[in-house]
């Protein structure tokens, strides 16, 4: 089964996006050889110039007919944050299915 991760990061009511295909989307991507935590440690780096530590999983989804597992983890953070990716106001996002189940589990909507 493929693992695919995002993570939620929130800063004074805000939540971190990074531009995708169609708009502004949480950041993630698919783990490679390395465990969901480190994926997502990794894929934030990469997307955010943050670094992330102490992630917790805080919502899971098999999709794809079960041939997806995607888990969406909360981090704390450090460092400084790239060009392209910004604090939102999450009620202005144009939201896929999976990140308003997502937003609506953990009660932030």
């Amino acid at each position: 089964m493929k693992r695919a991760v995002t993570a939620f990061l929130v800063k004074n009511g805000l939540v971190l996006v990074v531009p995708g295909p169609e708009g502004y989307r949480l950041p993630g991507g698919m783990c490679e050889q390395e465990t969901i935590e480190e994926g997502c440690v990794r894929i934030l780096k990469e997307e955010t110039g943050l670094d992330a530590f102490r992630p917790v999983a805080i919502f899971s989804k098999i999709l794809d007919g079960k041939k997806l597992f995607h888990v969406t983890y909360y981090c704390q953070y450090k460092g400084e944050l790239a060009a392209s990716a910004k604090w939102v106001d999450p009620k202005t996002l144009p939201l896929e299915s999976y990140t308003k189940e997502l937003f609506a589990a953990i009660g932030y909507n």
